[in-house]
C-alpha cells in the first residue's frame, strides 16, 4: 500500500487530515468480481449457490482494501478449491438499479478471464457444499438462460469477445 503524506495542488501541500476529510465526502461503491472459466470444450463454468435461485459465475464481493484481482483469485479458490491466476480483465460493468422498496443500488462489476481448465483440473474441483452446491459447464447460449438477468446481460455485452476489454453500463456496451 502506498502511503501519502500530502497531496500537491497548484504547488501547495495539503495536510493529510484535510485530504482525509475530502475523501470521506466521496461516495463509496461496492465492487464485485466474476470469473469466466472455460473447459477444453470452450464451455463456461457455472456454479449453483445455495442462497440463490439461479446459477452464477465464480466470484463475489471485493473485501475492504483487497484488489479486484486478488478477490477473483480468492473467490475461485474458496468456491471451487483451485488456485488460479487471472489472464486478464475483460469487462467492467457499472450497475445501477432500483429495488422494490425504492432503494437505488449501484456497483462496479468486474469480469476476469481465468485459466482454461484441463480435464484433470476439472476432476479436482472441490465444492464446500454449503455456499456452492453444484457446478456444470455449459455453452454460452445455455449460460445466458441459467444466469440472472443482470449477469446474463453482462455476458451479452461481452458477446463472446474475450480478446478485448468492454466497458458496460447495466450490461450494455459503452465501448
Amino acid at each position: 500500500m502506498v502511503e501519502l503524506n500530502y497531496m500537491k495542488k497548484k504547488s501547495k501541500n495539503i495536510p493529510v487530515d484535510k485530504y482525509i476529510k475530502v475523501l470521506k465526502k466521496f461516495p463509496l461503491k461496492r465492487v464485485a468480481v466474476g470469473v469466466l472459466i472455460f473447459n477444453n470444450k470452450g464451455q463456461i463454468l457455472l456454479l449453483e449457490p445455495s442462497y440463490k435461485d439461479w446459477w452464477t459465475l465464480p466470484g463475489g464481493v471485493v473485501d475492504e482494501f483487497e484488489s479486484p484481482t486478488k478477490a477473483a483469485v480468492r473467490e475461485v479458490r474458496e468456491e471451487i478449491g483451485i488456485k488460479m491466476k487471472m489472464k486478464k480483465c475483460i469487462a467492467v460493468d457499472y450497475l445501477k438499479y432500483r429495488l422494490k422498496n425504492n432503494y437505488t443500488d449501484e456497483s462496479l462489476q468486474i469480469i476476469f478471464l481465468g485459466e482454461k481448465l484441463t480435464i484433470k483440473t476439472v476432476k479436482n474441483i472441490k465444492l464446500d457444499k454449503k455456499e456452492i452446491t453444484d457446478f456444470k459447464f455449459v455453452d454460452f447460449k445455455d449460460a445466458l438462460k441459467l444466469l440472472n438477468r443482470r449477469l446474463s446481460n453482462r455476458l451479452k455485452g461481452i458477446n463472446e469477445d474475450y480478446n478485448n476489454f468492454h466497458l458496460l453500463e447495466n450490461g450494455k456496451r459503452v465501448y
